[in-house]
């Protein structure tokens, strides 16, 4: 049971870095997209976390009440800015700069715990950089959309990174279970049968 949930949560994290990969290299390659598009796409970055991390907050039962929250604030700067993205950078900005600090904290109180060595170093540089994007977002919310789309791409490739690298860790711990599952069967001992006349 506990490798094939290992092997489930290693997909999810590489196929959610990769996605953020992705996405923030469009971003830092691209600086110059409008502010319309840039509330579209990240509103539907927010609202596929926002749904991920309700996922979470319910299978989990450790800080649910954290992910809970950081899951329905995504969903709320999602709907926000997808439903009116001509709400313009400084609403925008407000919106997702308090998901990015909840978020960063968030992630910090829930994941940085449960993780050990160079995970936890990716985690909690991950999360520093989303607090510091939330603060910058809330004091200069209209700060020129280029700048605001650099340091958004910026904190995806990182994110993504420390998902990518920590579902790469996960699937050779599944691997290492499913081994270690598969010699004990192999090494337990067979009852003896009675042999019949």
């Amino acid at each position: 049971m506990l490798p094939e949930i290992a092997k489930r949560s290693a997909t999810t994290m590489l196929v959610f870095g990769v996605f953020s990969v992705l996405w923030g290299l469009l971003l830092v390659a691209n600086p110059g997209v409008s502010a319309a598009a840039l509330a579209v796409f990240w509103g539907a970055f927010a609202l596929v976390d926002g749904v991920a991390t309700l996922v979470l907050a319910f299978q989990e039962k450790t800080n649910r009440g954290w992910n809970i929250a950081s899951g329905v604030l995504g969903l709320i700067a999602g709907l926000i800015v997808m439903v009116n993205p001509g709400t313009g950078l400084v609403v925008a900005g407000w919106t997702f700069g308090f998901w990015l600090i909840f978020r960063g904290i968030a992630q910090i109180s829930v994941i940085a715990r449960a993780l050990s060595g160079s995970d936890k170093v990716f985690t909690v540089i991950g999360a520093i950089l989303w607090i510091i994007a939330g603060v910058l977002a809330i004091v200069f919310p209209a700060m020129s959309a280029i700048t605001f789309v650099w340091v958004l791409g910026v904190l995806a490739i990182v994110w993504g990174a420390q998902l990518v690298f920590s579902g790469i860790r996960t699937q050779r711990l599944a691997k290492d279970l499913e081994k270690e599952r598969e010699e004990r069967v192999v090494d337990a001992p067979v009852a003896d049968v009675p042999a019949q006349d």
